[in-house]
């Protein structure tokens, strides 16, 4: 394609640096976002009704 199109291959390395480079900002954010949320502290009323469905609830170092 080069050939064809001079300046083909820095053009998409270029645009593969900048995918990258937002794709990590994205993830990021995201585990931020998930961090936060996994740090909040449990809710005893929702764990007790979790429990009795079924559902086990994690333990947590405190």
């Amino acid at each position: 394609m080069e050939a064809v199109i001079p300046g083909w291959t820095k053009y998409n390395a270029e645009q593969d640096r900048e995918l990258d480079a937002s794709m990590k900002e994205s993830i990021a954010r995201a585990q931020e976002d998930a961090d936060e949320l996994l740090s909040a502290p449990e809710l005893p009323h929702l764990v007790s009704m979790w429990q009795r469905m079924g559902g086990i609830a994690p333990a947590h170092a405190d």
